[in-house]
């Protein structure tokens, strides 16, 4: 298993985006970012939902969950 991470925290995904942390919050109270998980009160995102959404352009959650659901 290599050390990336397969699920990243809210600050973890801030530094891989090289954003700010508030922007994440911005952008996932917006629609903007892939749905989190939530495991035992913690917010996750998923590594391999993140690189897919940054190969489709950065779609909209929206848009992005309607494309990942017709990936085979």
């Amino acid at each position: 298993m290599t050390n990336e991470h397969l699920l990243l925290s809210a600050r973890q995904l801030a530094a891989e985006l090289a954003i700010s942390l508030a922007t994440i919050y911005n952008l996932r109270s917006s629609g903007r970012l892939p749905l989190p998980l939530r495991i035992a009160g913690s917010v996750r995102w998923r590594r391999s939902d993140i690189e897919l959404w940054i190969e489709c352009g950065c779609p909209s959650r929206e848009r992005f969950e309607a494309r990942k659901a017709m990936k085979p």
